[in-house]
């Protein structure tokens, strides 16, 4: 991984099928309209969409939006996990406006980071005397990976089907 420069990348209209760390790297890439699917076609114990290596210092890595995440399994696959590959990485994804199905662990939908094995830590932020939440999304202390207004059985927002 290259950290001399950052790319920038526009994927739409797309299909984007693996098991493991489908979408890595250090650039800033946007996905619209793409469907992602995890297979565990080599184990059954993980799958990850997102393995993002984005530098500390850069607000911007993985967006998926108005995009479709499908994983077979009995809800084991994760949405993504940070790939520290040096101490000034830290992954930053956001998923936003699309559909997560039921094979995703609606638990701990973000893993532990891929080689350093640090542990999630999102940073849910303070809440202040109106009871707004505050808190610097840009924050390199947290992971920066973020689920916002998706729908579906896998999704963290809406977990149950509207009746």
């Amino acid at each position: 991984l290259q950290n001399n420069r950052l790319t920038r990348t526009l994927v739409t209209n797309s299909y984007i099928e693996g098991d493991v760390d489908m979408v890595s790297g250090r650039g800033a890439v946007v996905f619209d309209n793409t469907d992602f699917r995890v297979v565990n076609s080599r184990t059954q114990q993980e799958g990850y969409v997102f393995a993002p290596a984005t530098q500390s210092n850069l607000f911007y890595g993985f967006l998926a939006v108005n995009s479709r995440f499908n994983a077979s399994g009995d809800g084991v696959a994760q949405l993504g996990r940070s790939l520290d590959v040096d101490s000034a990485t830290n992954g930053q994804v956001v998923i936003r406006d699309s559909v997560i199905n039921e094979g995703f662990n609606v638990a701990k939908p973000w893993a532990d980071a891929a080689i350093s094995k640090r542990p999630f830590s999102g940073n849910t932020g303070s809440v202040d005397d109106k009871g707004n939440v505050q808190r610097n999304l840009n924050d390199a202390n947290f992971n920066r990976m973020w689920e916002y207004n998706n729908r579906g059985l896998g999704s963290k927002v809406v977990a149950e089907p509207k009746q």
